[in-house]
């Protein structure tokens, strides 16, 4: 068996999608993307062309690699087997040349999440020496029969951006950080000039991306009584599965209910 890599340049967005839901067949979650989807995804996440490639055995797809970069920090965005190649121990050595091949690039870390169930995986990924950073877990608010009496403004992004340059940067889990909306469908929401919300429609229905409160209305519980009016206007949204955990209380508090899959933040210094 002889394996070989080839950029994903080399493939149409079509094929991509194609190959990430064989790659994902028979995962802990079954995955299945779009070409629309899969474009506007990891181009907001960062993805590097030159990075991510499609592993082959002769004309037999092995497995797909996407890597995302901000600044001197990569991002695993995806990683999968076909089924015939699992337990092989091929991963291992499939991510252990992309790995190299960033660090000498001068990549300093490399982020990456991982459904806490796949316990495969979790084992594998600190075999690489990555090492959990913290708990990442979902919400979703309950249907309710309220009518909102909240007013939500439309904003746009450079309001948003400038808002958040008022403090000092925060680390911000890499999927949900302001970096990605300008390239995905969203909708920017205004609260009273005192925060922001982002929805948005990348999966075909609306999901709360992010909240950000500004500084001077912070520890006043200003956060919960956003959410839960977010809750009330947009009743069954979710979140994305990448919440900080020690955000757990707050969303509990406005009236989210927490989503059954957590993941593992885990990061490996180069």
């Amino acid at each position: 068996m002889t394996i070989n890599s080839q950029s994903i340049i080399s493939y149409s967005a079509i094929e991509l999608s194609e190959i990430m839901n064989a790659c994902f067949e028979r995962y802990v979650i079954p995955i299945k993307t779009t070409p629309e989807y899969f474009i506007s995804r990891f181009i907001s996440e960062g993805i590097s062309f030159n990075d991510s490639c499609v592993w082959k055995d002769g004309e037999n797809i092995v497995a797909i690699t996407i890597i995302c970069l901000r600044s001197n920090k990569a991002r695993l965005a995806a990683f999968a087997l076909a089924p015939k190649y699992r337990g092989k121990g091929l991963a291992k050595k499939l991510l252990n040349y992309s790995f190299q091949k960033l660090k000498e690039k001068n990549i300093q870390e490399i982020h990456l999440e991982v459904i806490q169930e796949n316990h495969v995986g979790v084992e594998l990924y600190k075999s690489l020496g990555f090492n959990i950073t913290r708990d990442l877990v979902g919400f979703k608010s309950q249907s309710n029969n309220k009518k909102s009496e909240v007013e939500f403004i439309s904003g746009s992004y450079d309001e948003l951006v400038k808002d958040i340059c008022r403090q000092s940067p925060l680390e911000v889990q890499w999927l949900i950080s302001p970096l990605s909306f300008h390239t995905i469908p969203c909708k920017i929401l205004n609260y009273a000039n005192k925060g922001w919300a982002v929805l948005d429609t990348l999966s075909g229905t609306e999901q709360l991306r992010y909240i950000f409160i500004t500084p001077e209305c912070r520890r006043q519980g200003f956060a919960t009584k956003f959410l839960r009016d977010i809750s009330v206007a947009y009743p069954g949204i979710t979140t994305p599965v990448a919440i900080p955990g020690e955000l757990q209380r707050m969303y509990l508090q406005a009236g989210f209910v927490e989503l059954p899959i957590k993941q593992y933040e885990m990061v490996l210094t180069l």
